[in-house]
């Protein structure tokens, strides 16, 4: 779709706030000053702010070995690739965009799984948290605020990972981006049981460090895990919403569906009917 149609659309729905991953057939990284131009001029037209940059910095990133040793995503999900200098200019480049659209989060991750890596998880967390230092200092000599997203196609596929990672940071510019569908579907994974918490019992254990969340819906049948209209799957966001309010979270939430485009206006309404209760 169209970015400018889409915003439109967006700004009908009642929405104030948009996240971007990537426009015109490019990462949010790969923009050029004149589309980002563009951006800037749509969004104002429609008086909307963009909540985060949805980067893929640190995924197509090697933590251990070389970049071409990674394992690539499909063409339907636009990646940064690049050795881990790369990722940093990258991250300064995003950084100005995002001065751009006055906008203070970027997301970023837990580095791609690599394969024939067998180390314990403590000492992966350990090696990512010390990998993310400098990041975390540009962000911060910025005023700006990195969050960090628990991803299955990374080393850090559960909420629990990822805070006790941001945790050893201990930077207030490191936050969390809570996937809760990825929490989810990470449970048909072979974890260690310290971090195999439902998402509920996880949400409590993670909570102080959660700046922003994203939404999508899983069916779950047996062991297979399929992408569904939110609301319609296996994950109970009602009681989750509750959780939230309960505890006075007041950050952001995204929804982000990954079905078709029928079904993400169906899971639009499903939100907004859920954040009513």
């Amino acid at each position: 779709m169209d970015f400018e149609k889409a915003v439109h659309e967006i700004k009908k729905i009642g929405f104030e706030f948009i996240e971007i991953h990537s426009l015109w057939d490019k990462t949010v990284e790969n923009l050029t000053d004149n589309e980002v131009k563009r951006v800037k001029k749509i969004i104002k037209k429609y008086d909307i702010k963009i909540s985060c940059l949805s980067t893929t910095l640190f995924l197509m990133c090697p933590l251990y070995k070389n970049v071409d040793d990674l394992e690539k995503f499909s063409t339907e999900f636009l990646v940064y690739e690049g050795d881990y200098n790369k990722h940093l200019n990258g991250l300064r480049k995003c950084i100005e965009f995002s001065k751009i659209f006055d906008t203070k989060y970027l997301r970023i991750f837990p580095f791609r799984k690599e394969k024939d890596v067998n180390k314990p998880y403590e000492t992966i967390i350990n090696d990512i948290s010390e990998k993310l230092n400098t990041p975390v200092k540009i962000a911060k000599g910025a005023n700006k605020t990195l969050v960090v997203e628990n991803c299955p196609h990374t080393y850090l596929p559960r909420g629990l990972m990822t805070y006790k990672m941001v945790k050893k940071v201990g930077e207030n510019s490191l936050r969390l981006l809570w996937d809760v569908g990825n929490s989810f579907k990470a449970l048909r994974l072979c974890l260690p049981d310290r971090y195999s918490a439902n998402v509920f019992a996880e949400y409590e254990k993670i909570k102080d460090k959660i700046d922003y969340c994203h939404f999508k819906d899983y069916k779950k049948e047996a062991e297979v895990y399929t992408h569904s209209i939110y609301g319609e799957g296996s994950i109970d966001f009602i009681k989750l919403i509750k959780m939230l309010r309960n505890s006075n979270y007041n950050k952001f939430i995204s929804l982000e569906p990954e079905v078709s485009y029928d079904d993400a206006l169906k899971s639009i309404k499903n939100l907004n009917e859920q954040m009513k209760i």
